[in-house]
């Protein structure tokens, strides 16, 4: 952390028999909630192998249900997903029409009892109607990515700058 923002590295760095070190933030046993408006303003690195994630995981660690408010592979093409019911059920992907610029973004998603909408920088890009009633609680992660991994165009360290995250519980909700 440092000047009020976190910021999450990736380094080329051998540990515990792997060849990558990387960052992870979360709020389980500190806040768990359910429904509201969860959101990110955040800058995504870009190259091969990068794996960026803002998401919402069950605060019983029974997955799924999984929210994905944003996963990104090191390109300009953010995802979005919804995990639910049984491991293979799930709705989401590209989100179509959306190039990210370089700079910040901010990326949300709305979680109503029986359906989820996306927004990035404050437009709705994707809705679900998915009913998910499990409190979940939020992490934001740079992994690297174990199928397409880094070559020599990713330069590291790579680092996902986080300026805020922000939960707005709807009135009434409860986590």
């Amino acid at each position: 952390m440092g000047g009020g923002a976190a910021h999450l590295t990736a380094r080329a760095r051998p540990s515990h028999r792997k060849p990558y070190t990387s960052g992870l933030i979360q709020s389980n046993h500190h806040y768990v909630f359910r429904y509201g408006y969860a959101a990110i303003d955040a800058r995504l690195p870009r190259g091969r192998g990068l794996w960026s994630a803002f998401w919402l995981a069950p605060a019983n660690d029974a997955w799924p249900p999984e929210i994905d408010v944003v996963e990104n592979r090191g390109t300009p093409v953010p995802e979005v997903h919804v995990h639910w019911g049984r491991a293979d059920h799930v709705v989401g992907g590209p989100v179509p029409g959306v190039l990210l610029g370089p700079g910040y973004h901010t990326f949300g998603v709305d979680w109503e009892p029986h359906t989820l909408t996306w927004y990035i920088d404050g437009v709705a890009r994707f809705r679900a109607h998915v009913a998910i009633t499990t409190p979940m609680y939020l992490l934001a992660n740079l992994a690297i990515d174990g199928t397409t991994p880094p070559d020599r165009s990713t330069h590291f360290p790579a680092v996902l700058d986080i300026d805020w995250i922000r939960v707005w519980q709807h009135p009434g909700a409860t986590g």
